[in-house]
């Protein structure tokens, strides 16, 4: 759980920090068909516009380089 929490404080805070990037925490127990929808093979995953997917833990810098791709 360690490097889901590290991936949701990354999104926040950059989020927080430019109001072009928001963020949303989405427990795959409750919702279901995302799993289905984005292909969950592991957590933490994150889908950026529905287009840039990645799982596990990045530094800030990298996760900065994912969202500059979308």
């Amino acid at each position: 759980m360690l490097h889901c929490s590290q991936a949701i404080k990354t999104a926040h805070k950059l989020a927080f920090e430019n109001a072009l990037i928001s963020s949303e925490l989405i427990d795959i127990g409750t919702f279901l068909h995302l799993a289905g929808k984005y292909q969950l093979r592991g957590i933490p995953k994150v889908v950026i516009n529905g287009s840039v997917h990645f799982e596990g833990a990045l530094l800030e810098a990298q996760f900065v380089d994912r969202i500059l791709q979308a």
